[in-house]
């Protein structure tokens, strides 16, 4: 069964990235797309520790947005 949920936003984190840590939890995401390598360093180990690990998808961010509107 596929479903589409598409989660944007931001949010100002502790130095644990706890915020990060739970959201990935919660939401399961099963790709991250990601502006121009933006993704810190810190967080793609937490992201490949996951429960689920996602591929991650780096776009520019004109490929991110067309991405998203197609949606």
């Amino acid at each position: 069964m596929t479903t589409l949920h598409l989660y944007l936003g931001s949010f100002i984190d502790d130095s644990m990235y706890t915020k990060f840590r739970t959201l990935i939890t919660r939401t399961r995401p099963v790709e991250v797309l990601v502006e121009n390598n933006d993704l810190k360093s810190t967080l793609v180990p937490i992201l490949k520790n996951s429960p689920f690990v996602p591929s991650i998808s780096v776009l520019s961010k004109d490929k991110l947005l067309t991405y998203v509107a197609s949606l």
